[in-house]
């Protein structure tokens, strides 16, 4: 069946030619730059615990909004940015997303959110940000947070405390050159991975993960009952051994609670492949979602399993290897 891209009202091209839009006047562009992952919250010592192994991970950043919730983002720029002129390459052509294409530039949040650290817009952190903000939080016995510093303090604190060079540049990471990724035997100090941990439903649904795709060292890992983000990164060895002796001697990166063996003690993923995330980037997506059915709503009626996914893969990468290290 032919599928037709029918989008939520929501979801309207708002899109300019590049000299009359305001992203052409970006310098950075940190909305190419930085992707959301996941919200979480500081409520508790183990929602502090949570945000302090994931700011000990390569090009994984911590943002508090001024409504207090915290979002994960990966700092890595798109592969379609221009980093000379911070132009996007496929800006208004069929490749791009309907994320993008939809994304009003003239009400652009991440333009004041990123290009002034002393704003109350986003509050970024690294691990001596969140340690100095976890020693002057109240706690009650049973770890429950009751008091934090305002954002005043919080900024004027930070302003003699910027973040490492290491964290406010992108680092480059090994990319995932695997079909297959077991899921108990792979290396927790390299991957992590982020929500949905649900399948696609709808045609939007693809329009996110060619989103996210983009960005260099973000995969799609599939099972036969979830699909998930599979983010290449790095653990942070000094960072991750200051925090552990301080605060959780024993620690290990397994316990992040982005990592499989953490995500596997709430959801119980599966595969007919053998335990087996079958590992895909963009190159594939496109087949991919031509085996998918869908509605005359954009609504998905099939999926490809797993196993067909994993064929599909190896008919467009035919000398790929399959089995993970």
């Amino acid at each position: 069946m032919k599928e037709t891209t029918i989008l939520p009202a929501d979801y309207k091209i708002k899109q300019e030619a590049w000299p009359d839009s305001p992203c052409s006047s970006c310098f950075g562009s940190p909305c190419c730059g930085h992707l959301p992952l996941t919200h979480l919250s500081f409520r508790s010592r183990t929602d502090f615990l949570a945000l302090a192994m994931l700011a000990c991970f390569r090009n994984i950043i911590l943002g508090q909004k001024e409504t207090g919730e915290w979002t994960i983002y990966y700092h890595q720029n798109c592969m379609f940015l221009d980093t000379h002129f911070f132009r996007c390459t496929i800006h208004g052509l069929d490749t791009q997303s309907v994320i993008c294409k939809s994304y009003d530039a003239h009400t652009c949040w991440y333009r004041p959110a990123f290009s002034d650290t002393r704003n109350r817009t986003l509050i970024l952190f690294d691990l001596p940000r969140l340690l100095w903000l976890e020693k002057h939080t109240r706690f009650l016995r049973d770890g429950t947070v009751i008091g934090q510093p305002s954002r005043t303090r919080m900024i004027m604190a930070f302003n003699a405390m910027p973040l490492s060079t290491e964290t406010r540049m992108a680092q480059k990471v090994p990319a995932l050159r695997k079909n297959l990724l077991p899921f108990y035997r792979h290396d927790a100090q390299r991957f992590l991975f982020f929500p949905p941990f649900e399948k696609p439903t709808n045609a939007v649904h693809y329009e996110l993960i060619r989103f996210r795709l983009g960005f260099p060292g973000v995969h799609l890992a599939v099972a036969d009952n979830s699909w998930a983000y599979l983010i290449c990164t790095q653990l942070r060895r000094e960072l991750f051994q200051q925090f552990t002796r301080e605060y959780f001697p024993g620690l290990e990166a397994r316990h992040n609670c982005f990592s499989f063996s953490e995500l596997q003690k709430q959801r119980l993923f599966y595969s007919e492949l053998g335990n087996m995330w079958v590992i895909a980037d963009l190159s594939h997506l496109h087949a991919i979602k031509a085996y998918t059915t869908f509605d005359w709503a954009g609504n998905i009626k099939r999926l490809p399993a797993a196993g067909q996914i994993l064929e599909i893969i190896r008919t467009l990468n035919p000398r790929k290897p399959d089995k993970a290290a």
